[in-house]
């Protein structure tokens, strides 16, 4: 291939690029941000179809620390739904506005818990009782085409061998309240 053919097609790449054509299409790949309010609506309808009115939890605490270290989320596999690059976000508790308690605990407060207390588990509802166990939740995703749609997982480890994953679909309705559309429990790996 002559060297100056190659020079003058990559010149013209360049040229191309710098003035856009080479962008990718943001209307495809941009995702909008999401304002502080927006985001505690959409985990509080999640949150309020999972544990309060399912399972009637009269607490919550949730997890703050990494997604790689997070107890459950680290042990689902890649889906390749996009929910994978959803980064874990703990919850403004103050906006979130729960009717019932809640709380963050951080790794070292999990890991001080566990060697404190042999038995884990028993003591951690002795300490959160009828709470959902550990709940962790990822940022909430609003495709760009469809502004009134969110996703979110909400994943909870409540012993040694009890984890349980969620993807949430949350849509807002003509009044602007965000509510659970449907929830798709994920497979966990088998130990």
């Amino acid at each position: 291939m002559n060297r100056r053919w190659v020079l003058a097609a990559f010149g013209a790449l360049v040229v191309a690029c710098g003035i856009g054509a080479c962008a990718p299409d943001s209307r495809r790949t941009a995702r909008p941000s999401i304002e502080p309010i927006t985001i505690a609506a959409i985990q509080r309808a999640a949150l309020s179809t999972l544990f309060l009115e399912r399972e009637r939890a009269q607490g919550l605490v949730f997890w703050d620390g990494p997604r790689a270290q997070a107890p459950t989320l680290s042990l689902v596999a890649p889906r390749g739904d996009g929910t994978d690059a959803l980064p874990l976000l703990v919850p403004d508790l103050v906006a979130l506005s729960l009717p019932v308690p809640a709380t963050v605990v951080r790794l070292a407060d999990l890991e001080a818990h566990f060697r404190t207390y042999p038995d884990g588990w028993p003591a951690w509802f002795a300490r959160f009782p009828a709470s959902g166990g550990l709940i962790e939740l990822t940022a909430p995703d609003i495709a760009p085409d469809r502004p009134t749609e969110a996703r979110l997982l909400v994943a909870r480890t409540c012993g040694e061998h009890c984890h349980q994953v969620w993807r949430v679909r949350v849509r807002r309705d003509d009044t602007g309240t965000w509510r659970t559309h449907d929830v798709l429990a994920l497979a966990m790996p088998k130990a």
